[in-house]
């Protein structure tokens, strides 16, 4: 019986893009028998991998680690929780500012994504 673990989630979500575990493997910095030997063992790799992993294939991380995808407002209850110090510090800020500020952040973006 097929493990249904990290590593399974993500062998079959390269095989559904089309994307070798070589590929993979190149991107991570990980050997390519990681993949393999993950499915075999249920192993789930450092948060931080999982994450670059869940990146790559442009998928939640969350559906690589648990099998299933958070619902809206479970995944808006945790972005709120992550970002309440910084949400109410820019509420308090005049609309100017949270203008200029958002303008800045969307051109940094614009940056990571070129």
């Amino acid at each position: 019986m097929k493990n249904e673990g990290f590593w399974t989630r993500v062998a079959d979500e390269l095989e559904y893009q089309g994307k070798p575990r070589k590929w993979l493997a190149a991107e991570v910095n990980i050997d390519v028998s990681t993949i393999g030997n993950g499915i075999k063992t249920g192993a789930t790799p450092r948060a931080d991998v999982a994450i670059k992993i869940a990146n790559l294939l442009k998928i939640p991380v969350e559906y690589l680690v648990f099998g299933k995808m958070l619902s809206k407002s479970e995944r808006d209850i945790q972005l709120y929780n992550k970002y309440e110090k910084f949400i109410n510090n820019i509420e308090s800020m005049s609309e100017e500012v949270q203008t200029s500020l958002f303008e800045m952040v969307q051109t940094m973006y614009q940056n990571t994504i070129s």
